[in-house]
Order: structure tokens, then C-alpha cells, then sequence
């Protein structure tokens, strides 16, 4: 079942990226995005603290910013606790460290990779974590195209965010 920081959410369907019909309604601190053919997307909650999405007990997933929708697809029907972040200063280890399991981490960011690393482990300071990353690589772009071709190419999918899912799981 699906979380936020202050109240329990009904269902969380499939999130959908594209649509007509849309409806916004709030829940304390997470606004879901409804759409008359019943899928919903979620947008960004008001405050700096990460959002419980969900909890689980195989790993913590850490979705930031436009990345929740494929984080949230991927871990419908998964064991896992996902954190939702929309900002990343201050870093808000105080949920992070309440709702993570027992060391795994994937970090889902649309940043390059590493941005989020020191945060985490700062967190988890002189215990063991196993983190997974899904981002950007740190390389020049030699590439053009559009943002979502560049997502693509760079491997920041749904498809990527389960390859790495269940690795973290499965070791």
C-alpha cells in the first residue's frame, strides 16, 4: 500500500505520463494527478521532507523528482520501501534513516550519479549500505536530442530502474 508522510493513500495505480482529463486532488502532503480513465501520476508535495510512497522490506528506493512515475511502476508490486524526494538540500536523512530496511538502496535521480551517494552514507555513517544507482553517467554529453531521448540513451527507465531493483534484491 502507498504512504505519504501524514496519510494513508486509497490505491496507487499504474502512473501514467501522459493523458487528458486530468484532475488534481491534495492529501495532506502529496498531490496525486487523476485522470478520467482512472490512472493516476503523482507531483510534487509542498514541504523539504521525503515522502513515504511506500513501505516494503527488501530495500529503499529513493525516487527524486520527475523519476517517481517509473519508480512508482516498477515498485507496485514489489517489497520495498520507495522515498520520494523533491528537493535535495537540505537532504533529509531523518526519514531516510526511519524508513530504510536493511541496507539496500537504490537511488533513482536524474542527476548525475553520485550526487545523492554521500548524502546516504553520510546517514548510515559506519554502517554497511549496498547502494544501486539509476542516473545520469558522469561524462560530457556527446549527444543530441530531446530530453526524453537523452533519458533514454542514458538508460533512466522504468526498464533500467528494475534491472537494478532486483539485483539489489536478489544479492
Amino acid at each position: 500500500h502507498c504512504l505519504s508522510q501524514n496519510a494513508q493513500l486509497q490505491s496507487c495505480p499504474s502512473p501514467m505520463r501522459s493523458g487528458s482529463s486530468w484532475m488534481l486532488s491534495s492529501s495532506s502532503s502529496l498531490n496525486i494527478l487523476s485522470s478520467s480513465s482512472g490512472f493516476s501520476r503523482f507531483s510534487a508535495p509542498s514541504s523539504r521532507k521525503a515522502v513515504v510512497m511506500q513501505e516494503g522490506s527488501k530495500a529503499t528506493v529513493i525516487a527524486v523528482s520527475i523519476m517517481l512515475d517509473d519508480v512508482m511502476e516498477v515498485c507496485k508490486d514489489e517489497d520495498v520501501t520507495v522515498l520520494y524526494y523533491t528537493t535535495l538540500e537540505p537532504f533529509d536523512n531523518e526519514t531516510l534513516s526511519k524508513y530504510h530496511n536493511n541496507g539496500k538502496i537504490l537511488i533513482v535521480e536524474p542527476e548525475f550519479e553520485g550526487s545523492l551517494s554521500y548524502d546516504v552514507i553520510k546517514t548510515f555513517s559506519g554502517k554497511s549500505v549496498q547502494i544501486e544507482e539509476v542516473a545520469f553517467p558522469r561524462e560530457i554529453f556527446r549527444n543530441y536530442g530531446t530530453y526524453d531521448e537523452k533519458m533514454q540513451h542514458y538508460g533512466l527507465t522504468a526498464v533500467k530502474v528494475l534491472e537494478k531493483l532486483k539485483r539489489l534484491v536478489d544479492n
